[in-house]
């Protein structure tokens, strides 16, 4: 079982999972239950998500640089997806 959980709002890929357990893999509903009880999500943004059930995807992504297309069934690059800017070294203290 290959799952993305991903926002219905925006098709924004906040998780995916991978669960190949014997003899049964968890079911995707399992897998989306546990995402929102660790992440903490609120009940009214937990109804902003769901899930796809896919195909295994060898491939290492961003989740907040991807989004799902429901029409392919794939996941793509989102064209407005803007890079944080990289970390700033710490001001240096001043030597008393």
């Amino acid at each position: 079982m290959f799952m993305y959980i991903y926002k219905k709002s925006t098709k924004h890929i906040v998780s995916f999972r991978s669960d190949t357990s014997t003899p049964t893999p968890e079911s995707p509903e399992f897998w989306l239950s546990i995402y929102i009880k660790d992440n903490k999500v609120s009940a009214a943004d937990a109804q902003d998500l769901t899930f796809v059930e896919t195909d295994f995807v060898d491939m290492t992504i961003d989740i907040n640089q991807y989004k799902w297309n429901e029409s392919t069934r794939r996941i793509e690059a989102d064209p407005s997806y803007v890079p944080p800017p990289p970390p700033t070294a710490p001001e240096p203290t001043p030597s008393v």
